[in-house]
């Protein structure tokens, strides 16, 4: 039975998909009798990627009896009625386009560029007879290209007549992992290979002969609802599913977004530019205008809303959760009905209900470790009985109990993940995305005519040779632009968190979460001023690529890393935060009266 965490997933991806592109070289609208009596035969591909090769050498011989179960029996079967499939797509709001490859002299160029342009592609296994490996070429090359640009979310279906679908899958995991460098989970048992962001599956044809047991038969009218099943497991999740209904929503509301940011703005723009000291200011003031506009349909969409809040949470834990009555806590469990009021209450906010989880957590740990005939002890080594310890945790003295400190509040989210390093993972992840708008570690500028500048809010590295240490920058973005001469930018020291402080948490090349500190413990707020110099009547300070890094040179000396930028609101916060430490007023005062002040630091 399909949970309502699934529909809500369906729903989401049915509202986002809006084209697919099929590539199968027996397509034919509305066939008639006579285009299945023309229809030519097709030999499927095989393993390895070169029809010379010693592996399709071995894998198709004249006569041989296995080869015989790779061809089709019939002309007619491998067709794809092209109305159909269409049609079907069509009722539901998504548009299809197929593309025969047939005598192309360049197929592959041109399938990875179609699939560059879609949500979703569909191949057949056999598309030429002359180039048997080209379904596995085209995968490949896109798989490729999608890693070279940077990624990207990939659902591809195989959709063939072809009944061998368990070696199929094997040559496409082969495939894959030369790509993704292993990277990759795959079913043998449902034919599909997984990651967090590709999913790669084999349905086949209703005319498929001697299928195998286990194969999905998909009629031509069902693939659309196939499709987005499909889908929907690539993207389940409340964060995955509200991304799909904002990005959908400005896709719906594209051409009122045009009508309002329209032609009669162009005027007002030019008086804008042409008022400003710095003409060049001017664009980004139209780009936080268009994105503004966008933030206001997302922020406003009552689906994307929804997914996110208790409904979709509520809905989402269920299906985590299953038949269970606890999820996993460290050593430990929690019911899943204190998590659920946890996650719809916010109830870890609250000092009480804090401690009736910590409570919980550190009963269960206890009778756990009795049902496995583990002795408890107190924290004098000695030997206690389990209602001693189920006392002493009743009396919030579970530290006295051997092994049995609760976890902090921050590890809620253990419960939620498989391990606790995935749980720390997913933290890490949430407050990178959260702290910054670019960086290093993905989100940088791939266009490098467009270099990096330096504003409020950016974090650069000085080399080892001169510290190593970390700096934001906290000058006004008004004071980083119209520069004619060395300024002197302020920037505030930066340095590693420990024990589970950050103020700011970074992701470096290399994949790994750095926090940062704005003042660490024992330690005052330390401002600092660089000197930098505007290049080539700039007026800004840019970064320029140097071996695979963006640096910016410093006047006095240092050339430092640009690391990433923070979030414009974060930057804010915390430049806040360093004004309101260094303005603070020192007096002496009668301690008695302070004491009884409302008002306090």
């Amino acid at each position: 039975m399909m949970s309502s965490f699934d529909e809500m997933c369906k729903k989401a991806v049915k509202r986002f998909i809006k084209t697919v592109a099929i590539i199968d070289d027996e397509a034919t609208y509305n066939p008639s009798q006579k285009d299945k009596d023309n229809a030519k035969t097709v030999k499927p591909p095989v393993t390895g990627l070169m029809t010379g090769s010693k592996d399709a050498d071995s894998s198709v011989t004249k006569g041989d009896p296995i080869n015989e179960r790779f061809q089709d029996d019939h002309d007619d079967l491998s067709q794809l009625d092209a109305k159909v499939v269409i049609n079907a797509f069509a009722d539901i709001g998504i548009a299809c386009c197929i593309q025969r490859p047939e005598n192309e002299e360049t197929p592959l160029d041109r399938a990875a560029k179609l699939a560059a342009t879609v949500d979703v592609l569909v191949i057949d296994w056999a598309l030429d007879n002359e180039n048997i490996s080209l379904p596995r070429d085209i995968i490949k090359k896109i798989l490729e290209e999608d890693k070279n640009t940077g990624g990207r979310l990939r659902l591809i279906v195989v959709y063939t007549a072809q009944s061998y679908v368990d070696q199929m899958i094997k040559d496409l995991k082969k495939d894959a992992d030369a790509v993704y460098d292993n990277g990759l989970d795959m079913d043998e048992k449902h034919f599909f290979i997984k990651s967090d962001c590709l999913r790669i599956v084999i349905l086949n044809k209703k005319t498929t002969l001697n299928p195998l047991k286990e194969a999905r038969i998909v009629p031509f009218d069902q693939l659309p609802y196939n499709v987005i099943s499909e889908y929907a497991e690539l993207v389940k999740g409340v964060i995955p599913g509200a991304t799909l209904h904002g990005i959908a929503a400005i896709r719906e509301k594209t051409h009122e977004l045009l009508a309002i940011l329209n032609s009669n703005l162009d005027g007002a723009y030019c008086l804008h530019r042409a008022m400003l000291p710095e003409p060049s200011d001017s664009v980004d003031f139209a780009m936080n205008l268009i994105t503004n506009e966008i933030e206001t349909i997302i922020q406003t969409d009552a689906q994307a809303r929804q997914i996110v809040d208790r409904g979709g949470l509520k809905a989402w834990l269920k299906q985590y959760a299953g038949d269970e009555k606890e999820l996993p806590y460290g050593n430990s469990s929690l019911s899943v009905r204190t998590i659920e009021n946890c996650i719809l209450n916010g109830q870890l906010s609250e000092k009480s209900s804090v401690n009736t989880i910590k409570m919980e957590y550190a009963l269960n740990l206890v009778q756990a470790k009795d049902v496995a005939g583990q002795t408890l002890k107190n924290d004098r080594d000695e030997e206690i009985t389990l209602s001693d310890a189920e006392e002493l945790i009743r009396q919030n003295n579970e530290d006295f109990i051997k092994q049995c400190k609760p976890p902090k509040v921050t590890r809620f989210a253990e419960a939620l993940y498989l391990t606790s390093k995935d749980a720390i993972y997913g933290c890490n992840r949430l407050s990178h995305l959260q702290c910054t708008t670019r960086d290093v570690a993905g989100r940088s500028y791939f266009d490098i005519s467009r270099s990096p500048t330096l504003q409020l809010g950016t974090i650069l590295k000085a080399p080892k040779k001169d510290g190593g240490e970390w700096a934001l920058c906290l000058t006004p973005l008004c004071d980083c632009v119209r520069l004619e001469e060395e300024t002197n930018f302020l920037f505030l020291q930066l340095y590693s968190g420990k024990k589970g402080h950050a103020d700011i948490i970074i992701k470096m090349q290399d994949g790994t979460f750095v926090p940062l500190v704005a003042k660490p413990k024992n330690k005052k707020i330390k401002p600092l001023t660089i000197p930098f110099k505007p290049i080539n009547n700039s007026k800004r300070i840019n970064a320029k690529l140097w071996h695979g890094e963006w640096r910016i040179k410093s006047s006095n000396g240092p050339s430092y890393q640009w690391i990433g930028e923070l979030r414009y609101t974060k930057a804010l916060a915390i430049a806040n935060q360093v004004a309101a430490s260094t303005s603070r007023v020192g007096v002496d005062d009668f301690e008695w009266l302070r004491s009884q002040a409302t008002l306090k630091n």
